[in-house]
């Protein structure tokens, strides 16, 4: 069976996922794995060297070069389809879908092409544009398998899209190694600040409220708790919140791969307090830095947690004083956090390793 990994995406978790399975496939299988990025990715330099077997193209950096590339999609699409009949391509897995995606679909059936789609949200988060429900609906109908990263995503598809049970491929979202470091326990003392940190773009249904509110109420006890707050977005929103919060830290930008590690380097609490939710990519690559994770019982991120072993999970209905409550608990009992630590390490070197999730994935699509 000969593979083509398809992602021309440019940044963020789907970037490092789409790298991650790439990596592992052509690992597995280099003959018959081909790989086809867009140069404007952020993981572009690193999937380059992987493999010659290739069809890499440039898409676009503005809004103005989004329109004319669309204008010439017709020719890219011949050009896809010729490579992919010349090299006798069997499957085109889509890692994460472009925009241009839909596009392509028809063809591959035309010319007896099987594309499988992975699905990471099943429906647009709350704030996001309702168009891309009808883009997911498209996609899941009309290729031939869609794989999905958790268990809430496989049910959703059932429930919005009225998916058959026989077109799901299940599997996992793994360690996003953005460094090639061994993480070691941490050791949370009783002397140092506890430090809650919040990781990733600023979006609504992330449910940046309610921590600060939480942050808020702590500080009315508590000296040596300290917020920080690491990713793009409007704070604008908060301006009323964060004015009232006098230990936090703020880095109001797009944090670049090789500063996430940094953050998670030192004994601190990764806090998803998330209002909606698929998964979580920034989960995994706490526990694979020895980081406990307190999180919300939205979407599938309690799947991504082993509760009371490698974080801690709690009902949404009342976030910030769920919240509270666990900082508070955690705040006094140092020693959990130390073995939640211990147990985060060693989860994800048992079950998010690329090469289990890849072996596994590969089995699955040959014999879909």
């Amino acid at each position: 069976m000969k593979l083509l990994i398809w992602y021309w995406g440019k940044k963020g978790g789907g970037a490092k996922y789409s790298e991650e399975i790439a990596n592992e496939f052509v690992k597995i299988d280099y003959d018959n794995t081909f790989l086809s990025f867009s140069k404007q990715s952020e993981v572009f330099e690193n999937i380059e060297k992987l493999t010659k077997n290739a069809f890499h193209i440039n898409t676009y950096h503005t809004k103005y070069g989004f329109v004319l590339k669309t204008l010439f999609l017709p020719i890219l699409i011949f050009r896809f389809i010729y490579f992919l009949k010349k090299y006798k391509i069997d499957v085109v897995l889509t890692t994460m879908p472009h925009i241009w995606t839909i596009f392509f679909i028809p063809f591959f059936k035309i010319f007896g092409i099987r594309h499988i789609v992975t699905i990471h949200d099943a429906s647009s988060h709350p704030g996001d544009m309702k168009i891309w429900n009808l883009f997911n609906s498209f996609l899941v109908k009309y290729s031939d398998k869609t794989i999905v990263l958790s268990k809430h995503v496989e049910n959703e598809l059932y429930r919005l899209y009225n998916v058959k049970k026989t077109k799901i491929i299940n599997s996992i979202h793994g360690l996003l190694g953005y460094q090639n470091l061994d993480a070691t326990p941490k050791d949370f003392t009783k002397d140092d600040k506890l430090r809650l940190v919040f990781f990733g773009r600023i979006e609504e249904y992330k449910g940046l409220k309610h921590l600060l509110e939480a942050q808020i109420k702590i500080e009315k006890d508590y000296d040596n708790i300290i917020l920080e707050i690491y990713g793009s977005g409007d704070l604008s929103k908060y301006n009323y919140l964060l004015k009232q919060i006098k230990n936090i830290k703020v880095e109001n930008r797009w944090i670049k791969d090789d500063e996430i590690y940094s953050i998670f380097a030192d004994a601190c609490i990764n806090i998803a307090p998330y209002i909606e939710a698929s998964q979580s990519g920034t989960i995994p690559v706490a526990l694979s830095c020895g980081i406990p994770t307190i999180c919300t019982n939205a979407g599938a991120l309690s799947e991504q947690i082993i509760h009371k072993e490698t974080g801690i999970v709690i009902d949404s209905y009342d976030i910030t004083d769920n919240l509270l409550k666990q900082i508070k608990k955690l705040e006094s009992e140092r020693e959990i956090l130390n073995l939640m630590s211990k147990s985060a390490l060693i989860y994800t070197k048992e079950y998010l390793s690329w090469k289990v999730i890849c072996e596994k994935l590969k089995k699955d699509i040959i014999y879909a």
